[in-house]
């Protein structure tokens, strides 16, 4: 399944943390979404998020339907973590490494 990258502001203070957690629990419940990661500045009103979904169009239609703007979304063709180059579709979080 491609997975995109999407960026979205929607102003200073206007996410709360409950927002956010009510967003997470229907994307989670979306059948078309099988795995996804956000990135949420509340105070500043941005937010990022990498997400698997079945088209582009599909996915600006589901961010419509929450009322959520999106500034930009593209398709992810290659990924990095930790120095490490991946084919999108990985496991989006994997173990965390223990820092010493």
């Amino acid at each position: 399944m491609p997975r995109f990258f999407a960026l979205h502001t929607v102003g200073p203070n206007v996410v709360t943390r409950e927002m956010v957690e009510t967003a997470g629990a229907h994307a989670k419940a979306e059948n078309n979404i099988p795995s996804y990661r956000s990135f949420i500045n509340m105070t500043e009103g941005h937010a990022a998020c990498v997400i698997d979904a079945p088209s582009k169009q599909w996915l600006l239609a589901y961010f419509e339907q929450l009322k959520l703007p999106v500034n930009a979304i593209f398709e992810v063709e290659i990924e990095t973590l930790d120095g490490e180059t991946r084919e999108p579709g990985a496991v989006l979080c994997p173990v965390m490494k223990e820092t010493a």
